[in-house]
């Protein structure tokens, strides 16, 4: 009765389930701060491009005539245009806009009824356009709405898709062209046609492709159909249903999260109060059980009757992502989506990895399961979370319990082997005074246990706390089972009112199921070297244990009652003691003349083999330079130093990876730092990147305020190129960029002269 009549209560504490998203700029209708640039009626801006290799965003615009608008990706503000020389043609001139990983630019016109469809291509934003492809694709209806381009140019790994929709006169195509490149996308070729089923694409399609492993599949979203998926030959794989995803929404990316373990894509949403963008856990085992994940805010009103609009996004340093909106008519902004732990039952943060199911045992049935055990923290926060991948079945009370423990409280705990039934207030199988006999492998300080109680609507939660010489319990409230997060117990007994926060997720599929949020102080305050070890199994509400279990193999059907996990065959019934991590204490960059000194500290280290030191010239892209050894296990300061010279003047970015001796790390957050010249020295540096192709940057400063020159020489001697010829100042640091696109593979010199001062270095260009 106690359950039901404390539904009122936890309608109240019940939080919501979705990410925050935070905005970071927008020029928005809604804001009133559109650009001058930007109609808000004309549907003139329709797509745009996010360039990794400059951090800017590349905006196609026909208001007051063709451009392309170049902004600073970090704020927004206006840097200048695009060259569009010789750039003509189609129903409109030019539509969508696309860079590839590499920074090379490709842009389409739109075309109706066997047009010529264009697709032009720029070596990067200074550059001249030139075209990459010319033609009709075998006769297209209407071609150009959305692009979508994948990988790099300048390994020729680069491929283009585009739809082929519905003409001016209704007549449909619902083809998908793909075009590649041989020559670094200087020409673009037709390679696949894929004919996807009648009926498949309403108005500004949209297509976007997965890759996993030798896998391809074909993502696509139009305006009035629903998201589909579809296999290289054209079959349809799946649909998401209008209840996840509604009709009324066109582009579609696949996002690409490096530190996450979860699949999630993004739909520009069209209409009053949205023209923005949908963003959806793709983690559930069918489409039904797809989940929103977040919704950025809406950029305006206006209207929008086309339902075009566009997506871009860039991983960041510190795990999150920033996406970039483009609503037709409504504006531009940027936002960032984090991954902070949210207890929903999806399990999209970044934990760790405990336990997963070792066989295929089914229990009580293949409707009450558990997979995998995960586990995450988080120091500034002051708690421990952990996740529980599995499914309940929602006619009965059988239930999934898992019991924890810590090695800061190993001297206080139920040892192992010791009963653990029959627990003081004890609700589900902790409390049952008969068959009470069941024991762990290893010495246990909580248990909790989730039920539903034969609900199809809600999931109960019972604790169990374990000393030497007690055993008490708590009812801890419910749930419900959507995702919706709940906070309990509504009063103090073994943990404090209000203090734990959890949530299941019915929507089964991987990463889903039951999250728990524990405050450090209600577990002994664990620090960096404490230990975590967990156990779960599926059980009855009469402590009656199933065979399925995480970890462990029982063989020979359900233990049944007063099971003995110690002595069980199969073993051990128990995940490895898992470290809390290295507490980084503090991790800083200092930039100068003589490099980028990096300087960080630990307050304790437990099983610490060392630290990787990851450099990035974008923020985005990291490679391992170091290595420095850790101090193995340590329980006071431990300071660590590392000097780094690249080989070019510039700001470059840092993070730690801390790799325990069993092969688990942890990322430290990102510190930058800025490598100047030494000033009034004669220094010619060595060109970055060495070996290039085409361009590379040279890099140089001196002594004198008078002529100095910059030339390139072949192997025999002969001048090919005057990079600089020109005044200088004494002091100052000079950057110059040698296109060597006209030259062949081969070993060249580059010399720095200023009166009689020469300096030479050789710099390898390979295409």
């Amino acid at each position: 009765m106690k359950k039901y009549l404390l539904l009122f209560v936890f309608f109240v504490l019940t939080l919501s389930a979705f990410a925050q998203i935070d905005s970071i700029w927008v020029k928005t209708a809604i804001n009133n701060n559109l650009p001058t640039w930007f109609s808000a009626s004309g549907n003139s801006e329709r797509g745009f491009a996010y360039n990794p290799v400059t951090n800017h965003l590349l905006v196609v615009s026909r208001n007051g005539g063709n451009s392309i608008r170049i902004l600073d990706a970090d704020n927004g503000n206006d840097l200048g245009q695009m060259d569009l020389t010789g750039v003509a043609g189609g129903t409109l001139v030019i539509n969508d806009i696309e860079v590839t990983n590499d920074g090379v630019i490709f842009a389409s016109n739109l075309v109706n009824d066997a047009s010529v469809f264009k697709i032009y291509r720029w070596a990067n934003e200074a550059a001249v356009p030139t075209v990459a492809f010319e033609g009709d694709l075998g006769g297209v209806k209407r071609v150009g709405d959305n692009l979508s381009l994948h990988k790099n140019a300048l390994d020729n790994t680069m491929f283009l898709a585009v739809c082929d929709n519905q003409n001016l006169s209704a007549t449909l195509n619902h083809k998908i062209y793909f075009l590649t490149t041989t020559n670094q996308g200087v020409n673009l070729t037709l390679t696949k046609t894929v004919t996807l089923p009648p009926g498949t694409m309403g108005g500004a399609p949209s297509v976007d492709v997965s890759i996993d492993g030798q896998d391809t599949m074909l993502i696509t979203k139009s305006a009035g159909k629903s998201i589909q998926a579809f296999n290289m030959q054209g079959i349809n794989m799946g649909t998401v249903p209008g209840s996840v995803v509604a009709t009324g929404a066109t582009t579609i990316r696949l996002l690409n999260i490096p530190e996450s373990r979860s699949g999630f894509l993004a739909t520009f949403q069209y209409g009053t109060a949205m023209n923005n963008v949908r963003i959806i856990d793709t983690d559930g085992e069918t489409p039904d059980y797809f989940r929103t994940y977040g919704i950025t805010p809406t950029t305006g009103s206006n209207a929008n009757l086309n339902g075009t609009g566009d997506i871009e996004y860039k991983p960041n340093p510190d795990g999150s992502i920033t996406i970039y909106v483009l609503a037709t008519n409504n504006g531009i902004g940027a936002y960032k989506l984090s991954f902070p732990y949210i207890m929903n039952g999806r399990m999209h943060e970044f934990y760790k990895h405990l336990a997963n199911k070792q066989n295929n045992n089914l229990g009580f049935g293949s409707n009450i399961d558990v997979n995998k055990l995960l586990y995450g923290y988080d120091f500034t926060a002051g708690k421990l979370y952990l996740g529980v991948e599995g499914k309940i079945d929602k006619t009965n009370s059988n239930g999934i319990v898992f019991f924890i423990g810590l090695s800061n409280q190993s001297g206080n705990a139920a040892p192992a082997g010791s009963s653990l039934g029959n627990v003081t207030g004890g609700g589900h199988l902790f409390g049952v005074t008969t068959n009470a006999d069941y024991k762990m492998g290893f010495p246990v300080n909580y248990a909790f246990v989730i039920n539903p109680g034969g609900s199809d609507s809600v999931i109960y939660l019972d604790a169990a706390k374990y000393t030497s010489t007690s055993k008490t319990g708590q009812y801890l409230g419910f749930c419900r089972q959507s995702g919706n997060t709940a906070i309990g117990p509504s009063s103090a007994g073994i943990f404090s009112a209000n203090s734990i926060a959890f949530a299941f997720d019915s929507a089964y599929g991987n990463n889903r199921g039951f999250e728990i949020a524990i405050p450090f102080s209600e577990i002994g305050n664990p620090t960096p070297s404490t230990n975590i070890t967990v156990f779960a199994a599926v059980v009855s509400s009469t402590a009656f244990f199933s065979d399925v279990t995480i970890p462990g193999s029982v063989s020979g059907g359900n233990p049944g009652f007063n099971t003995n996990f110690l002595t069980l065959a199969g073993g051990p019934y128990y995940s490895g003691a898992q470290p809390l991590p290295v507490e980084l204490n503090s991790f800083a960059a200092a930039g100068g003349k003589d490099g980028i000194q990096l300087n960080w500290s630990t307050a304790t280290e437990l099983n610490n083999k060392g630290f990787e030191i990851e450099r990035s010239a974008d923020g985005i892209n990291y490679a391992v330079i170091a290595f420095v050894d850790g101090k193995g296990t340590s329980t006071s300061i431990q300071n660590y130093s590392y000097n780094d010279k690249p080989n070019a003047y510039g700001t470059y970015y840092y993070r730690l990876k801390q790799v325990d001796f069993d092969g688990t790390f942890a990322l430290s957050s990102v510190v930058s730092g800025d490598y100047t010249a030494a000033p009034a020295v004669f220094t010619l540096e060595q060109n970055y990147p060495n070996p290039f192709n085409p361009t590379t940057q040279i890099r140089f400063s001196v002594d004198e305020n008078t002529t100095a020159t910059l030339r390139v020489y072949n192997a025999l001697g002969k001048e090919v190129a005057t990079l600089f010829n020109d005044k200088v100042n004494a002091g100052e640091n000079y950057s110059v960029t040698f296109d060597a696109g006209g030259l062949s593979s081969g070993v060249y010199f580059y010399k720095l002269t200023q009166g009689d001062k020469v300096q030479t270095r050789k710099l390898v260009l390979m295409k």
